[in-house]
């Protein structure tokens, strides 16, 4: 009776499961629309001179628009830190999908987003290195092989998924306020151990970070030799420049943005305090982050940006500069 009148002074609309259902699908209103447009301006206002970088721009514009979609309409996670239960509230579990599968389709799509990360700076660096032949042999095989590491390094936890009936009342004693939160939501408990699958994710997080920060310095190291060398223009030298910096901004803003929330886990889990409120919010968040790189895509690449002011009408002054030499 103490827990039930401490849930009913405690428990607020930002708790429930309601409340994260309508903010998702309320996000998905200007989601959606600038998604397309996104890909719109990538497959029609990319300049000749940026026709390298077309297709990657699109494919990691593609899997960030696939993991705001995910998670704001087919998944909505509605998750129990630090616990790992809770339920889907979208479409997949209005169709029947089981829940270990929903979580385990979330975590390899943002995994996935993150080695098209490294491959989008994997490829800028092999554009711009002029020793090849030796990388040639390896980068495709080794892409894919971080491709299927992505895809696959999280199903064994699959098969650790403890029994139900056991599981749920053990969770339940621990937040009692669940019934508060949702009334029609049933409880799943992914794992009674997060620790595991926290350490694994983590692991996984660092590799992919360090390969990203490797090539950004292979990339820089590149540019500076030439640079050094007088072997290419100071004009197309300022040219990559400046693309690979609008690069880090369009990559690294949301994930400092969205995803700094999802470092609160590593402090939640570990010290099993529960707030639903705040896990709420970090799926709020994390769903907002193709939302950020498709405004940054348009705002931190000129051709995109210029793009963008005439087809809004914008009556700003745009300076349009022909030059001789153009980035490949």
């Amino acid at each position: 009776m103490q827990n039930l009148a401490s849930c009913n002074l405690t428990v607020t609309f930002l708790d429930t499961a309601e409340f994260l259902s309508l903010t998702l699908h309320s996000m998905s209103g200007f989601q959606y629309p600038a998604h397309l447009f996104g890909a719109y301006m990538i497959i029609f206002k990319t300049p000749n001179g940026m026709s390298s970088v077309k297709w990657s721009l699109l494919n990691l514009h593609i899997w960030s628009s696939i993991l705001d979609v995910y998670w704001s309409t087919f998944a909505i996670p509605f998750v129990i830190f630090p616990y790992m239960a809770g339920n889907g509230i979208g479409v997949l579990s209005m169709i029947g999908l089981n829940t270990g599968f929903q979580v385990y389709f979330s975590v390899t799509i943002v995994s996935v987003l993150v080695a098209t990360m490294v491959r989008v700076y994997e490829h800028r660096w092999y554009l711009l290195t002029r020793n090849r032949k030796l990388w040639r042999k390896f980068r495709g095989p080794l892409c894919y092989t971080n491709y299927i590491i992505c895809i696959t390094f999280f199903i064994p936890f699959l098969f650790f998924v403890p029994d139900q009936t056991e599981a749920i009342p053990a969770i339940l004693k621990k937040v009692p306020c669940y019934h508060l939160y949702t009334q029609n939501v049933p409880l799943y408990v992914f794992t009674l151990n997060p620790i595991p699958p926290i350490i694994t994710v983590a692991v996984f997080s660092i590799v992919q970070i360090g390969l990203m920060t490797l090539f950004i310095s292979l990339t820089v190291r590149v540019l500076t030799y030439q640079a050094r060398r007088n072997t290419t223009s100071q004009y197309t030298i300022s040219l990559h420049r400046r693309f690979l910096y609008a690069l880090i901004a369009q990559t690294g803003l949301p994930v400092i943005v969205v995803f700094c929330p999802l470092l609160s886990l590593f402090y939640l889990i570990p010290m099993g305090y529960h707030n639903q409120m705040i896990t709420n919010f970090i799926f709020i968040f994390v769903s907002l982050h193709g939302f950020f790189s498709t405004v940054l895509l348009l705002l931190v690449h000129k051709p995109y940006r210029t793009a963008t002011l005439r087809i809004l009408k914008c009556k700003c002054r745009i300076k349009n500069t022909v030059r001789g030499s153009s980035f490949k």
